[in-house]
């Protein structure tokens, strides 16, 4: 999709959740996360860890500004987690959202100084361009990304998205990504249907080879739904493939059950 400003996709109020500095509500079970970054408009970007399991979760919402349906679902995860620990026996989820506080509180794809963070990766497919960045990471929300993936290894990143209703994959997921798309009624796919130069699921999952899902959310939830009611069971399913499964180098392909 086209950059710059747009109106938010979702018609659902997203003024309670524009976090200028901080999310409202900070986890009572989530120690504060050393060394929290700040976007190019200084907004914090903080993360949020849930559970003490050995097997990690990376989940991340509005790395777009223009998907504020990215975020109420993660908030709603956090929630979910929070109300049912025992979700996350065995598990640690890591949560960031919003990764582009600066773009939501704007309505816009990209962050303050016109870039999309989901070009600004250093895969071995970017180019830099006025969009993509002139270097990779040269965006302070891009590098906060960057130093979870590195600092906590996980077995499974989940990066929330809008609008195309479906599971994508890139790299060894693509098992897991039609288990989750079964379970919620979304389309699996294994592109988009246009090159993604620098796109975390470039880096990541193509280049380093580690699990990741996009899951995209539509624009609307189904008439009576929420977002989360929509993929709850898909996102339970992801939790308990990487409970089973363990570390990213043990993790064969789902298992259907």
């Amino acid at each position: 999709m086209p950059g710059g400003a747009c109106t938010p996709m979702s018609t659902i109020d997203v003024e309670r959740h524009r976090r200028t500095p901080r999310l409202e509500v900070t986890p009572s079970n989530s120690p504060a996360q050393a060394e929290d970054a700040t976007s190019v408009e200084g907004r914090l970007l903080d993360t949020r860890i849930y559970g003490q399991g050995s097997r990690r979760i990376l989940l991340l919402g509005a790395i777009h500004g223009d998907e504020p349906g990215s975020h109420l679902l993660v908030r709603d995860i956090e929630a979910w987690v929070q109300r049912q620990p025992a979700l996350l026996e065995g598990l640690q989820l890591v949560v960031a959202s919003p990764v582009n506080p600066d773009g939501l509180a704007a309505g816009t794809r990209r962050n303050a100084r016109g870039v999309d963070l989901n070009r600004n990766f250093p895969s071995r497919n970017f180019t830099p361009s006025a969009v993509r960045g002139h270097e990779p990471l040269c965006e302070p929300e891009a590098r906060f990304v960057h130093r979870l993936l590195i600092e906590h290894n996980p077995a499974l990143v989940i990066s929330v998205h809008q609008p195309r209703r479906s599971v994508n994959w890139d790299g060894p997921a693509e098992d897991l990504a039609r288990a989750m798309a079964e379970r919620c009624g979304y389309v699996a796919e294994a592109t988009v249907g246009y090159s993604t130069p620098g796109s975390l699921g470039s880096y990541h999952g193509i280049d380093r080879k580690q699990a990741i899902i996009t899951l995209e959310l539509p624009r609307h939830p189904a008439a009576g739904k929420s977002f989360f009611d929509e993929t709850q069971t898909a996102i339970e399913y992801a939790f308990d493939w990487v409970r089973n499964y363990g570390q990213r180098s043990e993790v064969p392909a789902a298992a259907s059950r």
